[in-house]
């Protein structure tokens, strides 16, 4: 193995790969062309997880996985033996953690470390943000969109910073499967965090349509499952019969693809993929304000005010009113090719390559 590797430690263990796995096997890929390898690291708790079983798969494919210990000294020999074996000289932090923020310092503080910062970013505590600010001080801090590089320069002005936009595998979207949603008008949304993605609000609106429309919304819940179901109960009492939660799905196209409106009512972004994902599939569009909606490259015309309810639901309204016409279907064409030119792999990869 050559000399100038590549390792992403990333505190990542989801069920499926998703766009985050692909866009780094892309990155592999062309690393690769280059004479450089590629190595991960994930979090111990994937071993307990069904994120065991794609890290077996990928295993399998000749890609060089590892998993942390739960010990500190074991940590720290596994963390030694990474970057020996595998001549580690660039390092890529992904979703941070504190503890293995420390190890990657005490291990890899002299070699080139590249944080990305995938969510806006505010700090915990005054403590933990000072030892932060010692810690990353030699790194590059990534941001996946203006809005967070906007919140690294603030906190990290000392810092190199660089803004470099996620992008999407759209080859993922292309191949949905049967869905049968409820007659009407369906809509859908993200529930995972349901206090950080709006699924109250969308909950909210979608009740107060309910008075003139045929409308069902489905939420979709990766994790946070009990708290969605509080959320619900909060807002409507009851689980209605307008509203289905559904379960994740690896073929994520099959839900954006066989419902009419997208919902991302999103208190906070780093990047939203699901925004880009829903144009791609031709879902008409109802978000949030919030700065990360405001710098995506998607149409903006069922945009409104964060929070208000009555704005949210005079946009949705309107989504639902033009749904059917001419407009609303070359609308929904031309931000397709627009997400397509804005957010391909090999952009991503291209921007991503050059800071190693």
């Amino acid at each position: 193995m050559v000399s100038g590797n590549v390792l992403h430690i990333c505190n990542f263990s989801a069920a499926y790969k998703g766009n985050f796995i692909k866009s780094l096997l892309a990155l592999e890929n062309q690393l690769l062309n280059k004479g450089i390898h590629q190595v991960y690291l994930f979090p111990a708790r994937a071993r307990r997880t069904d994120a065991q079983k794609w890290i077996e798969e990928l295993k399998k494919e000749g890609h060089i996985i590892y998993i942390q210990e739960t010990s500190f000294k074991e940590n720290l020999k596994l963390f030694q033996k990474i970057k020996k074996e595998h001549h580690i000289e660039t390092v890529f932090r992904h979703f941070a953690n504190y503890k293995t923020d420390i190890f990657t310092w005490l291990i890899f503080g002299r070699k080139k470390i590249i944080r990305f910062f995938h969510c806006e970013y505010s700090p915990d505590n005054f403590p933990k943000f000072q030892i932060k600010k010692f810690v990353y001080r030699r790194e590059i801090l990534v941001g996946v969109s203006k809005a967070v590089s906007k919140q690294i320069e603030k906190y990290f002005p000392h810092n190199k910073s660089v803004t470099v936009e996620n992008a999407i595998d759209f080859t993922r979207l292309d191949n949905p499967e049967e869905f049968h949603s409820k007659p009407g008008i369906s809509c859908m949304a993200m529930g995972y965090n349901p206090l950080v993605k709006g699924a109250d609000l969308a909950i909210k609106a979608v009740a107060e349509l309910q008075k003139k429309n045929n409308i069902h919304l489905y939420i979709v819940a990766a994790s946070h499952l009990e708290e969605l179901k509080e959320t619900i109960s909060e807002v409507v009492g009851i689980s209605p019969d307008w509203l289905t939660i559904l379960p994740p799905n690896e073929n994520i196209a099959t839900y954006y693809s066989n419902t009419d409106i997208f919902l991302a009512p999103s208190r906070s972004e780093g990047f939203s993929y699901a925004v880009v994902e829903a144009t791609y599939c031709k879902s008409a569009i109802v978000l949030s304000d919030i700065p990360a909606h405001q710098n995506l490259k998607v149409n903006k015309k069922y945009m409104f005010k964060s929070e208000d309810i009555a704005d949210f639901c005079e946009k949705l309204q309107t989504a639902i009113d033009e749904l059917s016409s001419t407009q609303s279907f070359k609308d929904r064409e031309e931000a397709k090719n627009n997400v397509i030119k804005s957010y391909g792999l090999d952009r991503w990869c291209e921007e991503v390559c050059r800071l190693i």
